[in-house]
């Protein structure tokens, strides 16, 4: 059973995120390393560097899992992720500014 859950949890789980400012993150580490990508249900296909990135949003819950189906730089994901939080450091206040209460 913690062989199964290593494999289908292998990447990273963020919370607390809608997915619009999600796929904004992800666009803009993409369009900012200058990263061709073509976007499908539920996967983000990187032919320039060979890649691809399952995505899975469940805007409900607040949980979005991001893992590297392909790649061949082992440390890609964790780039993308800190492309991410770059995104929302930097434009924090932008998301606060979106959510109504």
């Amino acid at each position: 059973m913690l062989g199964f859950m290593y494999f289908q949890m292998c990447g990273y789980m963020i919370v607390g995120m809608k997915e619009e400012s999600f796929r904004e993150a992800l666009r803009y580490f993409l369009e900012s390393n200058e990263l061709e990508y073509e976007e499908s249900l539920g996967k983000i296909i990187l032919p320039s560097i060979n890649a691809s990135l399952q995505v899975s949003i469940q805007e409900w819950t607040g949980i979005s899992q991001l893992k590297m189906q392909k790649s061949v730089d082992n440390s890609l994901l964790k780039k993308i992720i800190d492309g991410i939080d770059d995104y929302y450091l930097n434009n924090l206040s932008l998301e606060f500014k979106r959510q109504k209460y």
